[in-house]
């Protein structure tokens, strides 16, 4: 993701003390969740550079890109062209464009709900 863009989720330590205690079928379908929640919130983005850009070239749009790592557990998400910050916040010449935020935002409670219903 473009430098000045970062989302964290707190509790990952926790989550992955249960996951070490749990079966391999929970483990399996975490990384599901992962997966799937990733690839949506990618979709996401892309469609709100699509309806939010004013002139849009593509660019940002195409840069949007997905990165797993620790075994498929986590997931990065987003634009990589350097003035992707820019759009996203805006500059004193520019008001904000916000593709990332709104995606991320929609996207997480949608996520901790498969969470909760994997871990019921």
């Amino acid at each position: 993701m473009a430098s000045g863009m970062n989302i964290e989720f707190k509790g990952l330590a926790q989550l992955e003390a249960k996951l070490k205690a749990e079966t391999p079928e929970m483990k399996i379908a975490v990384m599901e969740i992962v997966k799937k929640n990733g690839s949506q919130m990618a979709s996401k983005m892309r469609k709100n550079m699509q309806a939010t850009y004013q002139h849009p070239t593509g660019r940002t749009k195409g840069s949007v890109a997905e990165n797993y790592a620790n075994a498929g557990f986590s997931v990065s998400v987003g634009p990589h062209t350097d003035y992707a910050p820019y759009l996203e916040y805006g500059t004193r010449f520019m008001s904000p464009r916000p593709t990332v935020r709104p995606a991320f935002l929609t996207q997480s409670a949608i996520f901790t709900s498969d969470l909760k219903k994997v871990f019921r």
